[in-house]
């Protein structure tokens, strides 16, 4: 939660901006479009990822996203000693759920009101919580916004397996062949 729950400020006089606190969401791929949207300016001629959410500054009690993405893509140097592994993941107000990427399996859930450090992983309890809706946007977002498969193929496609090599090297890690 301390990772992707951080602060957004925003300022610069712009008359129609709004002063106050926030609790909506928003994430990094939200801001092009909602900068952009304060400005009037749209790109219909292309898609473009994110939501203009402008509407969370010019009103504080505007809504935000209904949820956000989160994903850790490679676990890189000493994660995997540690046994961490790729995961994905949506936050929504009440909960943050993750999948272990590799296997698809349920990992991580969180009830963010009730512990908002993520103290306790209800994943192997009995919650009593439907995780079908929290899966179904996950699904959504990884169709989206994923490239499936290993991390190890993700390296090799995207031609950084010198680069990775490098800094495997540099932390005494294991070089990807």
């Amino acid at each position: 939660e301390e990772s992707s729950h951080i602060p957004l400020l925003v300022g610069g006089g712009l008359p129609e901006l709004g002063r106050g606190e926030s609790a909506g969401l928003i994430s990094l791929v939200d801001l092009t479009p909602t900068i952009l949207g304060f400005l009037d300016i749209s790109f219909q001629a292309r898609e473009m990822d994110g939501e203009d959410l402008s509407r969370l500054f010019r009103d504080p009690a505007g809504e935000g996203a209904e949820y956000v993405y989160l994903y850790s893509l490679i676990p890189c140097h000493y994660a995997e000693t540690r046994g961490d592994c790729a995961w994905r993941a949506v936050r929504t107000k009440d909960y943050t759920y993750a999948i272990n990427a590799d296997t698809g399996e349920d990992w991580l859930l969180f009830e963010n009101a009730v512990d908002p450090y993520q103290t306790n992983n209800l994943i192997q309890s009995d919650h009593g919580i439907d995780l079908t809706p929290l899966r179904s946007v996950l699904d959504l977002c990884m169709e989206k916004y994923d490239r499936r498969g290993p991390w190890q193929d993700l390296v090799k496609k995207n031609g950084l397996l010198d680069l990775w090599n490098g800094s495997q090297i540099h932390f005494r890690r294991p070089e990807l062949q």
